[in-house]
């Protein structure tokens, strides 16, 4: 089928480009229609420690999700006056939070350098994620307010937050990174710019149509927070790569006399054996 494809490919160029560039469109349509789906906290439950965290929903025994606002002065002890002042209107804004049950009674450290601000959310830890960005905005609006204060969040929906934001943030500048570096590579391969630029082009494209096509795959396969990163940088590695090895076998066969359909239907039906002299009748 693969050498079938070459073939006609080969003898129908501007066909085969244009159902290429149809399917890559249809599938970035699909990923702008249908919603990706995230991965819920039931989704980690495996295992034995899963069904307990099962059994213990079920019984209705679970702990509601919760933050802490930490409050302090750079190791200094709190003007406790000011750090009060603080923590009530942070107490005013939380209440006012519809993703906030409970706002408890600040808990001052002995030594009075520190103190802590519990916060209570409802619903599920799912929902503590869903709705935690407002909790943090207060948080980030106070901080602002009062810069010679140390105010910090944090509970299990803020710390997952803060680790796929530095995820993301790291995997984007590889992203950033890889682009350039593998375009440049090509160019030294090829020797000029349009021959560097369609295998980088061909794993980009191949790139987008695997993430439009993901979204309704999402339902059976929910996004953990880094799909879209992971599928790029190996989407391009792989997509380069094989253009490489087709490129390659292509120009050994037309160094043996092949003409260029003959050529390329060998290349379709050997370069992934990635053999220079590959038996061939």
């Amino acid at each position: 089928m693969t050498v079938r494809a070459a073939r006609w490919s080969a003898t129908h160029p501007w066909r085969a480009i244009g159902l290429w560039l149809l399917l890559v469109v249809v599938a970035v349509g699909m990923s702008a229609v249908i919603p990706k789906q995230q991965t819920k906290d039931k989704d980690n439950w495996v295992g034995q420690s899963g069904v307990a965290s099962q059994l213990i929903e079920q019984a209705n025994l679970g702990e509601r999700p919760s933050e802490t606002i930490l409050v302090t002065d750079a190791g200094a002890p709190l003007n406790r006056a000011a750090a009060t002042k603080v923590m009530n209107q942070l107490s005013q804004k939380m209440k006012g939070i519809d993703a906030v049950s409970n706002v408890g009674q600040p808990v001052w450290a002995e030594n009075g350098k520190a103190a802590l601000l519990p916060i209570e959310l409802k619903g599920t830890a799912d929902d503590a994620a869903d709705n935690v960005d407002k909790l943090l905005a207060a948080t980030a609006d106070a901080q602002r307010a009062h810069p010679d204060l140390s105010i910090e969040q944090t509970g299990s929906a803020s710390l997952d937050k803060g680790i796929w934001k530095q995820v993301g943030s790291d995997l984007a500048r590889a992203e950033k990174l890889s682009l350039p570096i593998t375009f440049a590579l090509m160019l030294l391969a090829f020797g000029a710019l349009i021959a560097a630029g369609i295998p980088v082009l061909l794993a980009f494209s191949a790139v987008g149509a695997a993430l439009g096509f993901y979204a309704p795959l999402s339902y059976l396969f929910p996004d953990g927070g880094s799909v879209a990163n992971v599928v790029l940088l190996i989407g391009m590695a792989v997509g380069v790569d094989y253009s490489l090895f087709y490129l390659k076998r292509e120009r050994e066969e037309r160094r043996r006399g092949r003409s260029p359909i003959d050529a390329v239907e060998i290349a379709a039906a050997t370069s992934d054996t990635r053999w220079s002299s590959p038996a061939w009748p």
